[in-house]
């Protein structure tokens, strides 16, 4: 087999290597085109893959999780490319961590690398009953839910532990479920994987072109797994923050939640102990709003969810991977550009929030509020000082990417042009902001409050965040009393006094 491997590989891949500058040298020959580099390191990969096929299939996962951290340690030394980019990557995201701690972590890193890819395939001979025993779900309610409806959902997950591995106990439960995948670049890994994935009763899904199997499969009822936690092609992406840094992040996920109104069920899977693993559903991500204003928000939660679990366990990521490449660095600018423009504020009138309202800036120092939902309301100060506020809080949020919108009302209970009582729409088309600001005037009339009263109860159902700065005479609607974090229907609305 290995005497024959050069032809092989070059008349397999004769169509898929066309970039000299990517491949290497060039090699003329029987095969056709062929770079020698690229061909090598494919027939190499999926040697690798079969012997540790052989080797590990129907093994104990705890012998195999031995073995792929040896594995993962052992490539930590043998890609120095790969051991650069990690550091770099680290260094990038943690500035605080000295090179020691970070070539610690990076080891980490390298082994949780090797389980990933061991563990998958012990697995992928396992019997379902079997693998639930090494399973242990939190927050199966959300799923369970989601299965009962009879709709179809997507599953989100990133390059974060072993993920693959939740869907192994579950797959008859599951049955159809779909994988969206990366066009495969090895020829001869392709059947094999999608081998083990028929095995489990997934099928694949292309990312090429297949943007219309996924919308069939919804309205089907089926489910759907996808990643978004990798780069894109600037051209097929949208630019948000990511561990803090501006990174290309596909806007596909939140296109097909938001057109088809299909929830997103976030999860992520950890090893514990020698054989086990732990698997987290986190409450669904409900699409809301339309447009690209929407893309935007839902991305960006999508990321948010990620960032956590990531700065949480961050030895449980695949840095392995340049995910901020081809950002240029007039790019994020760009970005917040137009962010600043949708918020209807000129950038140039806002401060960040001064010491002594040190309480406001709990909007932007807590993003879980903005998840939650959660509204907060202003009281006190002159006129022109609570619109101040609200641009003040706009300058804490739009540089970290969150979306603001700050809108006025006029005193017959118009947003801007519309009202919500001639057009419904005015309430649902500020779904897509993350926080939606209203500076009342002193003197406040009944069209006022009733327009005011419905936003924050429509925000507050849909789990959105409000700011209300109002002069200290307003009275929140059915709030009952003025104390702090008050309940007002399925929201929390804190209220802060200056």
């Amino acid at each position: 087999m290995a005497g024959r491997a050069p032809n092989a590989v070059c008349s397999g891949l004769r169509n898929s290597l066309t970039s000299p500058s990517e491949a290497g040298e060039f090699i003329p020959g029987d095969g056709g085109a062929c770079y020698r580099s690229k061909a090598l390191r494919y027939y190499l990969e999926y040697r690798l893959f079969r012997l540790v096929l052989w080797l590990f299939r129907g093994r104990p996962i705890g012998t195999a999780r031995r073995w792929g951290h040896r594995l993962g340690r052992l490539a930590y030394w043998l890609l120095p490319r790969r051991r650069r980019l990690v550091l770099d990557n680290l260094a990038r995201v943690f500035p605080d961590k000295t090179a020691a701690e970070c070539r610690d972590l990076a080891r980490q890193i390298f082994a949780t690398a090797g389980s990933a890819f061991v563990e998958p395939l012990v697995m992928s001979g396992m019997d379902p009953e079997r693998a639930k025993a090494h399973v242990r779900y939190e927050g199966k309610e959300h799923l369970d839910d989601l299965l009962a409806a009879g709709r179809g959902f997507i599953f989100l997950t990133a390059h974060f532990g072993i993920w693959e591995i939740p869907m192994v106990p579950l797959q008859d439960q599951l049955a159809p479920m779909h994988v969206l995948a990366k066009n495969p670049s090895n020829p001869y890994m392709e059947k094999e994987i999608e081998a083990i994935r028929n095995a489990r009763k997934q099928t694949t899904i292309l990312a090429s072109g297949g943007t219309l199997k996924i919308f069939r499969a919804l309205r089907r009822g089926d489910r759907v797994g996808i990643l978004i936690d990798q780069r894109v092609q600037p051209t097929d992406g949208i630019l948000l923050p990511f561990l803090g840094e501006a990174a290309w992040t596909t806007p596909m996920l939140a296109s097909i939640s938001a057109r088809t109104g299909a929830p997103v069920l976030p999860f992520l899977c950890e090893p514990t102990g020698d054989d086990g693993f732990r698997v987290v559903f986190s409450p669904p991500i409900v699409p809301q709003g339309e447009g690209r204003d929407a893309e935007y928000d839902l991305t960006r939660r999508y990321l948010d969810f990620m960032e956590k679990g990531i700065l949480e366990r961050p030895d449980l990521w695949f840095w392995l991977h340049d995910r901020w490449k081809r950002v240029k660095r007039h790019s994020w600018p760009q970005a917040l550009e137009r962010l600043w423009k949708l918020s209807g504020i000129d950038s140039s009138t806002c401060q960040p929030i001064a010491a002594p309202r040190r309480a406001l800036a709990e909007l932007a120092a807590n993003p879980e509020s903005l998840e939650r939902g959660d509204s907060y309301l202003i009281l006190g100060g002159a006129e022109d000082e609570r619109d101040a506020f609200c641009r003040n809080v706009a300058a804490e949020l739009i540089p970290r990417g969150y979306s603001f919108r700050l809108i006025s009302v006029d005193p017959s209970g118009r947003f801007g042009e519309k009202s919500t009582e001639d057009d419904p729409r005015a309430l649902r088309e500020l779904d897509s902001f993350d926080l939606v600001a209203v500076s009342l005037p002193d003197v406040t009339g009944a069209g006022e409050l009733e327009a005011v009263s419905d936003l924050l109860d429509h925000r507050l159902r849909s789990s959105r965040s409000t700011l209300l700065a109002a002069p200290t005479s307003w009275e929140v609607p059915d709030a009952g009393d003025n104390s702090s974090d008050t309940s007002l229907r399925t929201g929390v609305l804190h209220t802060i006094r200056v």
